[in-house]
């Protein structure tokens, strides 16, 4: 597995000079992201914080396998009160005591056993390219806070634990998956109509250093204004090749398709042989015919004899 990632300012921070409000945590198995609501004044120290904390816990071997082990709203159970430490551990040694102040967003990966689990608390979004062929487009796994764009919450609201999202997927079934704050993912979807760019998203997928998400963000995310920050995981799979898949590649038939291809082959050798005895048994059949045929023809030309 390799991690992507890449984070920069938005054009509104360049101008106000302002520190970038995203943030993000990478360490071998283990990615998180954090984009720091914009009307918080202690947004980035909310999002740098949180995404510290939830990555160095969750690199904790014993940690990913109690999580593993239980369901969903056990997870979101234990996420929440992790959450909801970490601000108060803000509150009590920041320079404020509104738990709103530090809000952010969260979006965390991580890997164990073959598959990867998901998490999502509110705006941004995670995609997915399966694992099925070189011309397979990207899906979107998650949308921004339940597809509801008019509305944010951050990852302390008390929402949390009904709209945080647990996703599970097993590693052989997908080539990629990519997680974006909404300064990256917005570019990519159509709010009112749930969709989304999947040929742009492609060109994403393709990326295969830190140095070329750069330059694709620099190109292409130049004009907007929000904070972007990005995290691609790589997943080294063979791929998930259907029946048609095998033939095409391999230009090996399957056994029932040779089989049934030797079969019509046969049937139509018998029709053919069948056809050819026919028409020598109708012509021998004729010739018979004639033979009988002809004597009486000349007779009957000759006439009766006069003797």
């Amino acid at each position: 597995m390799r991690i992507l990632s890449v984070k920069q300012k938005g054009r509104s921070h360049l101008i106000d000079q302002q520190e970038c409000q995203d943030a993000l945590f990478i360490q071998d198995r283990v990615a998180v992201l954090a984009d720091g609501v914009s009307h918080s004044p202690y947004a980035a120290l909310g999002a740098k914080t949180l995404v510290q904390e939830i990555g160095q816990r969750l690199s904790e071997p014993s940690v990913i396998k109690d999580l593993d082990r239980h369901d969903d709203h056990w997870i979101k159970v234990r996420f929440l009160e992790w959450i909801e430490t970490i601000t108060q551990e803000l509150i009590s040694g920041g320079p404020s005591n509104h738990p709103d102040d530090y809000a952010s967003t969260l979006l965390a990966a991580w890997l164990d056993q073959g598959h990867i689990t998901l998490i999502h608390c509110g705006d941004g979004a995670i995609f997915g390219l399966p694992n099925t062929g070189e011309m397979t487009c990207p899906v979107i796994l998650s949308y921004p806070d339940q597809n509801a764009y008019g509305e944010v919450y951050p990852a302390s609201s008390k929402k949390t634990i009904e709209r945080m999202r647990v996703l599970r997927v097993h590693c052989q079934e997908w080539k990629a998956l990519l997680l974006g704050t909404d300064g990256f993912t917005d570019r990519y979807l159509n709010g009112q109509e749930a969709l989304y760019d999947a040929h742009g998203l492609k060109e994403v997928f393709g990326l295969n250093t830190n140095a070329e998400f750069q330059t694709f963000v620099d190109d292409h995310h130049y004009m907007i204004a929000d904070d972007i920050s990005a995290i691609l995981i790589q997943l080294s799979q063979p791929p998930i090749l259907h029946e048609q898949d095998i033939h095409r590649r391999t230009g090996k038939p399957h056994h029932m398709m040779t089989f049934l291809f030797i079969f019509f082959c046969i049937l139509n050798l018998i029709l053919w042989i069948l056809s050819l005895s026919h028409q020598f048994r109708t012509d021998q059949r004729i010739d018979q015919l004639q033979d009988q045929i002809l004597p009486l023809m000349t007779i009957s030309k000759g006439g009766p004899s006069n003797a």
